[in-house]
């Protein structure tokens, strides 16, 4: 599970993901505080190294995350 924190309240976003290969898309969607939290479903081929940002419109994202996808 991945939790986001300090993020605009009540503001819909895009999290990106990169694994080295393929970008994905995820909407979020922030509540009142800012926060969100989401989990996937991740297989053989999703092991490895991730970067991810999320983008709330305009100029407003977040910083970048990367983490790592072990079996």
């Amino acid at each position: 599970m991945l939790h986001i924190i300090g993020a605009p309240p009540n503001k819909t976003g895009i999290l990106v993901g990169f694994d080295g290969k393929k970008q994905y898309f995820l909407p979020l969607k922030m509540d009142q505080s800012g926060k969100a939290d989401f989990t996937a479903f991740l297989v053989g081929d999703h092991v490895g190294t991730w970067s991810a940002i999320v983008h709330f419109g305009g100029d407003i994202s977040s910083n970048a995350v990367v983490f790592q996808v072990e079996r």
